[in-house]
């Protein structure tokens, strides 16, 4: 019975190994970048266990059949002789079997390699050439008719396009090209290009921050900066209001197709490639980093999708139209002036000293914020989340707060309170004032309203609010290096 049962069960051992090969040097059909199921299950010590007792059990096999005496061939029955032969060739058959199992397993992880080393080539040149496009030029004329060099907008689109399905095929190259195209916007979409309203420049000029002493309201409206960025509206100082900084905002901006391309490209990455982000870092510090769009103009772009943990600092969002997720983003003195931010999601953001005057953020999420020295000129406000924020010696003039918005937990300043036009209808309670007391603020539930009173510090203040929102199982905005990456 011993014998008849031998090789059958070396033919089941022998198609084991080979469907546990297969298992292991096979590539995931669902995901190609993954390995096969017996390695990512760790089954590859269990394949070498196997196959060294096959080939055990296969060699001890062979050793007694070779000892054993030759069946009797007389006598008119030759089953058992034939048998024996049979067994014979068998076990030599799958003592070969065996003995190629490695090489054949060497072979196809030699293959492997040298196919996924020949594809690494490929998507290597494929980003050359791809980067290559992005800097094409193009001859074109001037208004005096001499020749200058203009960018290739089609080739470049080209280039950028390639860039995203690049992204899309190879997830270990998805953060390199992020980290193409963030560039290509910085160098061809710098914040010194960005056009300046006519408001920004007067009061520029009016209160010397620009160098040089402080211009009365006619040297600035005479002033060379003043009349280059108000050549095509006329306006005079007393026209420079919030509805003129709108329509400025509204009109002003044009911009190029490949900068939105790029901003569009970034802004609709998958879920997946989202999800190869979070271990992305800064090699200087090893630490995670943000993608890097710091001084970049963005002026009248449109701006959807996720642009999650991005730093934005000192860049132009004017006239811009942003939709989506900005959740933790660093927005340290950048321009919303005219922006458009209705239902935007800016949870846990710094926007300290940004300029807000005129932005639309109707319904927008502001929720632990921090709006350190912020400007706020008839920023629209109606509807928005902005609890558990920090409002610090933010310059509010004529914000918007009607239609349920809601401020509940936030610390401010007292001098604002009566700038935020409507805070009282809304949902707001539990505001931490910072100075002064909650007489005539007129909110109908002044409820932890300026418990500092008169013998608590600011930073005393500031660590009881911090106290609070913790007790009470709220987030707070961070504190941390405003420039950090």
């Amino acid at each position: 019975m011993t014998n008849l049962l031998t090789i059958p069960l070396l033919a089941l051992g022998v198609a084991l190994v080979i469907l546990l090969l297969a298992l292991a040097t096979g590539r995931n059909w669902r995901d190609p970048e993954l390995p096969g199921v017996a390695l990512r299950w760790g089954l590859g010590p269990m394949v070498g266990v196997l196959w060294l007792l096959l080939f055990v059990a296969v060699v001890l096999s062979l050793f007694k059949l070779l000892a054993a005496p030759l069946p009797d061939n007389t006598g008119g029955d030759s089953g058992a002789y034939r048998f024996h032969f049979l067994a014979l060739v068998g076990l030599m058959t799958a003592l070969a079997g065996l003995v190629g199992f490695p090489l054949a397993l060497l072979r196809v992880w030699t293959t492997e390699r040298a196919t996924k080393a020949t594809e690494e080539g490929l998507i290597t040149d494929r980003i050359n050439k791809a980067v290559a496009n992005l800097g094409a030029d193009k001859e074109s004329a001037d208004s005096q008719g001499r020749k200058i060099m203009i960018p290739n907008i089609e080739v470049r689109l080209g280039g950028l396009l390639a860039l995203e399905r690049i992204a899309q095929d190879s997830p270990r190259d998805h953060v390199q090209v992020m980290e193409i195209l963030c560039a290509y916007l910085r160098e061809n979409a710098p914040a010194t290009e960005a056009i300046r309203s006519p408001h920004e420049v007067f009061l520029r000029l009016t209160s010397g921050s620009i160098g040089g002493p402080a211009l009365g309201a006619e040297a600035a409206f005479q002033h060379s900066n003043y009349r280059e960025s108000n050549k095509f509206f006329g306006w005079n100082p007393t026209e420079l209001n919030h509805a003129t900084l709108e329509e400025w905002a509204e009109t002003a901006f044009k911009p190029r197709t490949d900068i939105q391309i790029a901003a569009t490209i970034i802004g609709r990455r998958s879920n997946r490639q989202r999800e190869t982000e979070k271990n992305y870092k800064v090699e200087a510090t090893n630490r995670l980093g943000r993608f890097d769009l710091r001084s970049t103009n963005l002026q009248g772009l449109e701006l959807g999708g996720d642009f999650s943990r991005f730093d934005f600092s000192f860049s132009r969002f004017d006239g811009a139209l942003l939709e989506g997720r900005f959740h933790d983003c660093m927005f340290v003195r950048s321009s919303f002036q005219g922006a458009r931010c209705v239902k935007a999601n800016f949870t846990e953001s710094d926007f300290s000293a940004a300029n807000l005057s005129s932005a639309c953020m109707i319904g927008a999420k502001l929720n632990g914020c921090r709006l350190w020295y912020c400007h706020m000129d008839h920023t629209n406000l109606n509807n928005a989340s902005v609890s558990q924020a920090d409002l610090y010696e933010a310059k509010v003039e004529h914000a918007y707060c009607y239609d349920n918005s809601n401020f509940s937990y936030s610390r401010i300043m007292s001098s604002s309170i009566e700038q935020l036009k409507g805070i009282n209808e809304g949902l707001t309670r539990n505001l931490f004032i910072v100075g002064g007391s909650d007489e005539g603020s007129g909110l109908e539930h002044p409820a932890s309203l300026d418990r500092r009173a008169a013998t608590m510090s600011e930073l005393e203040f500031k660590k009881f609010w911090l106290s609070y929102l913790a007790v009470e199982g709220l987030s707070h905005p961070t504190f941390s290096d405003s420039y950090r990456r």
